[in-house]
């Protein structure tokens, strides 16, 4: 009952990080409909640990191993998160492109 429990929550994380990234990308599909204007900046306080968690738990390139380091103490960032995220999700699809 237990490991089942594990595996619903793990299922759970990848739902949310899943979800975190199509709104990701519906907001990046926006900025293309409206491409030559700046994105309007909403900063909030970012889980910067959280952020990088979710993208590693999403990530589509299967014959890289992703590893990190966070740092325990969870920093948090004044930020735009949408804007953390892309800027992200692109170093590191760079990354396992090269």
């Amino acid at each position: 009952m237990e490991a089942r429990l594990d595996a619903r929550a793990r299922v759970d994380k990848r739902v949310r990080a899943l979800e975190r990234e199509l709104a990701s990308l519906a907001d990046l599909a926006e900025s293309f409909s409206t491409l030559g204007a700046l994105p309007i900046m909403r900063p909030s306080s970012v889980d910067l640990n959280a952020l990088v968690e979710s993208l590693v738990a999403v990530s589509p390139w299967q014959h890289v191993e992703i590893t990190t380091a966070l740092d325990p103490s969870r920093p948090r960032a004044w930020a735009d998160e949408r804007q953390v995220r892309r800027v992200l999700r692109n170093l590191v699809k760079n990354a396992c492109e090269a």
